[in-house]
């Protein structure tokens, strides 16, 4: 029997890996997604209560001893899927898991190749009781279930399965997970799921970093971007980049963008959020700031461009050069460019470029090898084979 362990937002995490589960939905049909609500008030007789969901038979619980109800009617043959955090409120799930020998995986496909650590990144704003604090209720509550699990109170990662070959050898060499599986990634996955795979390229899409809202900077004692400036200076480049290809604009938003603002910020142009793929793939162009969507504009082979400015704070110019150095993307400055310039700037990739690309693709998309496969039948394979007592 396989148990999905959530205790966030149930659609919002199968939706980060959609494509991954409605195939193991498929495969596995007694396959159960366990919403777990623990400290939730309920009636003391509805501490197991249905749900119904599109993606697959799932069940809420409010406390850990339902949840071991539910292990026990099974007799404990059980292999669970993670959607689990490390924070100490999931602690007890963990050793539930570990007392009832409950093999346990983690699924992390996405092949992020940049990866940015603002925890204590330090602003003129920023205290050092702000940073004591980050300490407090993020890094050692992260350090602590290491520790619990190495001497073997919580439980252990059965199976990593991974698309990073850098996570991958940095994984293998961690006491915490038993086995690391390099397979393809869920992007990959996306592009052999589409039949079609080339597209009339009817706009230019912007993929939004939410840079004015993003509280990750104020948290970290920097000054906000100037909301005005900001979103005047991007139609200005946005109305001459429409000019200059007779092509539109098209905003993906952020997933925390307030679509309520989309008229102030972004005027009559589209804008739209949680179709960004399928935006992309119909792109003659990517703009951006810093995103992890840059995935499939790579897969798809889109030209990128990256945009940058003098304006922005120390936080925001930090994260776009990690995206820089990755790529080596041709760059437009909001506050010095010539439209002259936007022949070469969004039809000429450096050689540079070119060699990065092909890596990435090599060692986060088709990390595994094997091309033509997708990572999630990768994925069920090998837990049909190595789980076949358990499901």
């Amino acid at each position: 029997m396989l148990y999905i362990l959530c205790t966030g937002d149930v659609d919002d995490n199968i939706r980060i890996n959609e494509i991954l589960f409605s195939k193991i939905f498929q495969r596995f049909s007694t396959a159960l997604i366990i919403n777990i609500k623990i400290g939730e008030k309920a009636n003391f007789n509805n501490k197991v209560k249905s749900i119904s969901l599109p993606n697959g038979a799932c069940v809420q619980v409010i406390n850990v001893h339902s949840l071991k109800y539910l292990f026990s009617l099974l007799n404990n043959k059980i292999v669970a899927i993670s959607l689990l955090s490390h924070e100490a409120k999931d602690w007890s799930i963990f050793f539930l898991l570990r007392i009832t020998g409950t093999p346990l995986i983690y699924i992390n496909n996405s092949s992020t190749i940049v990866k940015i650590n603002n925890k204590y990144k330090k602003g003129d704003n920023r205290s050092i009781k702000s940073i004591i604090k980050t300490l407090l209720s993020r890094t050692l509550p992260s350090v602590m279930y290491v520790i619990f699990t190495r001497i073997g109170f919580l439980q252990k990662l059965d199976t990593v399965y991974v698309s990073n070959k850098l996570d991958y050898l940095q994984f293998k060499k961690k006491k915490q997970y038993k086995r690391v599986v390099l397979v393809n990634s869920k992007s990959y996955d996306y592009f052999l799921e589409d039949d079609k795979k080339v597209y009339d390229e009817k706009h230019i899409t912007f993929i939004d970093s939410m840079l004015p809202y993003h509280q990750d900077q104020v948290k970290c004692g920097f000054k906000i971007l100037d909301r005005k400036r900001y979103y005047d200076s991007l139609d200005v480049l946005f109305t001459q980049l429409e000019v200059f290809f007779n092509l539109n604009v098209v905003i993906c938003a952020h997933p925390k963008y307030k679509m309520e603002n989309s008229e102030m910020d972004f005027g009559e142009r589209i804008v739209i959020k949680g179709q960004t793929d399928d935006y992309i793939k119909k792109s003659k162009i990517i703009i951006f700031h810093e995103s992890s969507a840059i995935n499939t504009a790579i897969i798809y082979n889109k030209t990128v461009v990256q945009i940058l400015s003098g304006s922005f704070n120390k936080f925001i110019n930090d994260n776009c050069e990690v995206w820089r150095k990755s790529f080596d993307f041709n760059s437009v400055n909001l506050d010095n460019y010539s439209v002259n310039k936007f022949n070469k700037l969004f039809n000429d990739r450096g050689n540079q470029e070119e060699n990065l690309r092909k890596k990435f693709i090599e060692d986060n998309l088709i990390s595994s090898g094997e091309k033509g496969v997708s990572g999630h039948s990768q994925i069920i394979k090998d837990m049909v084979t190595h789980y076949k007592e358990r499901l």
